[in-house]
This record gives C-alpha cells, structure tokens and sequence, in this order.
C-alpha cells in the first residue's frame, strides 16, 4: 500500500508544462541560411513553446523548450532549443546558437544572431543550416497537427 502511494504522489507531481503555439507577424525579418551559403527570407515562421520543465514517464526530464519552424520560399528550417538556466536564453544543444525570448503580454518577441537546425532535412540530428533574426514578434495561433 505504501509504494502504492508513493506512486500516486509522484504521479500527481509531474509536471507536463504548458503548450502554447504562435505564429511570426514579421516572419520576413527570419533569414535561412544553408551549410553551402544559400540565404533566403523566411515567408512564415511558427512556435512551439512549453514554458515548464516536464517529466515523461520514465522520469526523464525536459527543460522548457521552443520548437521554431521557419520556410522561405525553397527552404525550410526548424530546430529545437532549451532553456536550461530559469529566465536565461534558450540554446540549440548540437551546434550551438541561442536566442533570446521576452513575453509582452500575450506576445513573445525572440532575438538571435545565430540558432542551428536543420534545413530541407527530416533529421534532427547536427545542424544543416541556421536563422538570424531581430525582434521577430509571435503572436498566439491555434496549435497544428
């Protein structure tokens, strides 16, 4: 009974974190740049943003998270960066990069001169390309499939 327990109270204080989706209303201020120099302007950008850290099941912990997607007219980026110190900026884990995050009211505006990710690619391992952006501003928008 006592492990029992102690499984519910561990269960219930699980923290899932909370999702919320936003989309670019200056996605052209996003430059994609690939690994051979090819740079274009992004045409639209979205957000997946979880502001709390989570724990999976097994335990594993997941600091707070964007997901930044961003397509220009032939190139497609996306890539993952953490928060890993409270109130600091967010990092690309694999090859580096950082952006900065300020929530203005229901808005959040991201600064970054350099944030690794993939471009044109599916694999979400090193990076194939990076985005620079100034004050790109995102506002909230329903979350996609």
């Amino acid at each position: 009974m006592k492990s029992l327990f102690a499984f519910v109270l561990l269960f219930t204080s699980i923290s899932y974190g909370k999702v919320s989706c936003f989309k670019a209303l200056n996605p052209q201020s996003i430059t994609i740049k690939t690994e051979s120099g090819k740079s274009e302007k992004a045409q639209a950008a979205q957000l997946i943003y979880q502001d709390e850290k989570s724990v999976d099941a097994e335990g594993v912990e997941t600091p707070p998270h964007l997901h930044l997607r961003a397509q220009s007219k032939t190139l497609k980026f996306s890539t993952v960066a953490y928060q890993f110190d409270k109130g600091g900026d967010f990092l690309v884990e694999c090859d580096g990069g950082k952006t900065s995050l300020i929530k203005k009211s229901s808005s959040l505006i991201l600064t970054s001169d350099y944030l690794a990710g993939e471009v044109n690619s599916a694999d979400e391992g090193c990076s194939t390309g990076e985005v620079a952006y100034r004050n790109l501003t995102m506002t909230p928008a329903p979350c996609a499939d």
